[in-house]
């Protein structure tokens, strides 16, 4: 609620002519005891003792009308006032004119309030469309950079093939060579996959093709693009599933990534020599694939903050096993747009791991 405006008027030597009752409801004043008193004898705050001050020196000097602004706390709610004066000639007589400044004081609060809301919904209004502008230039700056950086990618691959069919594979050294570039191209295809998810789920846009699929199908593709990259490593996988003929309703490739990212990075942090056991089960509510590795393990610290975006375990006594950090960030966000989820369990560091994603069935 507004307070009252006062009024009032000041004589050229700036004594009280007149004073309004509602000087008595914003300042205390007791209004039949103030005529003829100055301003500072009415003992009010400092804040506002000066801004009044300020408008009968600027009204009475140049004779144009004047404002100023102060604050006070009136039964602790912080008001905003607005002093506005204005010299006012009277005449006595037919040649006396005394010359005195009339001043008003309003309560701006709600003004003041509202005009501050309307400022704050401008800014954010501008906020938004600079994110919102933000954003489809990221968007567009990645769709070009994943278009310039798979052009080359699919290049890569189709000599790949053609050298496969026309040089020897009686040679283990080109045979090698060539597995290494299929390798390295189905890795980077999968980087650029998992950047551009990342971007989508950060986004809030990550949109599924839902469908049937097989998931002992999806698996299979997984480790069969893996297969490579597992030799080299000399490390062993081994699939066991209690699925028959399962088919379930999502993104087989988006699930397909998931489980790519967990056998990844399963290789990526076992010896050489280790084993990686993936399974599949059900129990009439859930499909869980299970990955366990006997790796490097985890320590608990790292366990709680393992799937957020950019997360980086520390493999400082483990070289060449750093990555974006995107993987599991983008895993997790898939396993729960379909519903489901990813957790992870590890007895410490050299004791390797187990990551298990569940999806539901129906």
């Amino acid at each position: 609620m507004d307070l009252p405006d006062v009024l009032a008027r000041y004589d050229g030597t700036e004594r009280i002519q007149f004073m309004s009752a509602s000087a008595h409801d914003v300042f205390g004043i007791d209004v039949s005891a103030c005529i003829g008193k100055s301003i500072a004898e009415l003992g009010l705050p400092p804040a506002a003792h000066d801004a009044l001050r300020s408008v009968l020196r600027d009204a009475g000097t140049s004779g144009k009308q004047a404002q100023a602004e102060f604050s006070m706390t009136v039964d602790q709610v912080e008001r905003h006032m607005l002093v506005v004066g204005a010299r006012e000639p009277i005449r006595n007589g037919a040649d006396d004119v005394t010359r005195s400044v009339l001043v008003a004081i309003h309560d701006v609060s709600r003004a003041a309030a509202e005009t501050q809301h309307r400022d704050c919904l401008a800014r954010e209004k501008q906020a938004q469309k600079n994110a919102e502008a933000a954003e489809r230039s990221r968007d567009q700056f990645l769709a070009m950079v994943s278009h310039e950086l798979r052009s080359p990618l699919n290049g890569i691959q189709s000599w790949a093939h053609v050298l496969e069919s026309v040089v020897a594979m009686d040679q283990p050294l080109v045979k090698r060579a060539l597995d290494g570039i299929k390798t390295g191209v189905r890795q980077q295809t999968h980087l650029i996959e998992g950047l551009l998810d990342a971007t989508k789920i950060l986004g809030g846009k990550l949109n599924l093709a839902t469908r049937p699929y097989a998931f002992n199908e999806v698996v299979a593709a997984a480790l069969e693009n893996l297969h490579a990259e597992a030799n080299d490593k000399n490390v062993t996988m081994t699939f066991n599933s209690e699925l028959s003929d399962d088919r379930m309703n999502g993104d087989a490739e988006r699930v397909q990534l998931v489980v790519w990212n967990l056998l990844s990075n399963a290789i990526k942090f076992t010896d050489s020599g280790g084993d990686v056991r993936i399974t599949a089960s059900h129990d009439g509510r859930e499909i869980c694939l299970s990955v366990q590795d006997n790796g490097i393990g985890l320590a608990s610290e790292n366990l709680p903050v393992l799937f957020e975006p950019l997360y980086q375990v520390d493999c400082s006594y483990k070289r060449g096993t750093s990555g974006m950090g995107l993987g599991l960030a983008v895993s997790r966000c898939i396993a729960e747009a379909h519903g489901g989820r990813i957790t992870c369990s590890s007895e410490g560091i050299g004791h390797g791991s187990t990551f298990s994603a569940h999806f539901p069935c129906a």
